[in-house]
């Protein structure tokens, strides 16, 4: 990403993985209070109720409204190759959480 030579179009490149992030934090904490597995798991401390609600507003906000608006913002700005560089950087992501997913399986409660 230093090869862009520009701070602007690599803070813009790199603003897709931080959505991305955000945006998948929210979606293991909804998918940890609504999948039976992980639902009565021992907790040191759980969040209230209505943060389930917000953690799915704030999850849809990141990838149908921020992450589509980010991409238009670094075109209009920085021109196509932070958006093909902001791609890339999601894409990088993918193939890391299907290692995660294969490799590393949380053991259910009723397995300990």
């Amino acid at each position: 990403m230093i090869s862009l030579c520009s701070p602007e179009m690599i803070l813009a490149a790199s603003s897709f993985g931080f959505c991305l992030a955000l945006g998948s934090a929210m979606w293991a904490f909804r998918r940890s209070r609504a999948d039976p597995r992980f639902k009565d798991a021992e907790r040191p401390w759980r969040a209230p109720r209505g943060w389930y609600w917000v953690a799915t507003g704030l999850r849809i906000y990141q990838f149908f409204i921020l992450i589509p608006r980010l991409a238009y913002w670094s075109y209009c700005y920085f021109g196509i190759n932070s958006v093909i560089l902001g791609v890339i950087v999601l894409a990088c992501y993918i193939p890391f959480w299907f290692f995660l997913q294969k490799h590393y399986e949380m053991e259910t409660p009723e397995d300990s």
